[in-house]
């Protein structure tokens, strides 16, 4: 069973501790400091559960700004690199810039080969990877 470790107007970030699976679902535009609270949610859920397995629901987030991208790719980036991830599934937005902003994220996670990344869409196929 789902628990809910925190919510916002932006972000539900759920944790399934059975299947040691994190899975935030973003909503709207966020940018700035509520953005970059919101990621450090889910930071904070990996740094503290320590799940191997991550399923980001960006089906209804809206784009990114590149500062906010330019400082996951500086803060956020690295803390992952030594994080309990092992999968990390994608559920694609509907937004084309949400999901330049993500392919740009891609591109460097696999640079420097973090986990397996994979863009889906929809949640069955996704959980189906996960596993």
């Amino acid at each position: 069973m789902a628990i809910i470790y925190f919510q916002n107007n932006y972000l539900t970030l759920y944790y399934h501790e059975a299947d040691s699976l994190g899975h935030p679902v973003w909503t709207g535009f966020a940018s700035g400091e509520e953005h970059r609270n919101s990621v450090l949610e889910c930071i904070k859920l990996i740094q503290e559960e320590k799940p191997q397995f991550w399923l980001t629901d960006n089906r209804k987030m809206k784009a990114v700004r590149k500062a906010d991208q330019d400082w996951f790719s500086q803060e956020i980036i690295p803390i992952m690199a030594t994080s309990s991830l092992r999968k990390f599934a994608v559920l694609t937005s509907e937004d084309i810039f949400n999901q330049m902003a993500v392919e740009n994220i891609h591109q460097q996670i696999t640079k420097i080969n973090l986990f397996e990344m994979k863009f889906f869409d929809n949640e069955a196929t996704a959980l189906a990877w996960l596993k």
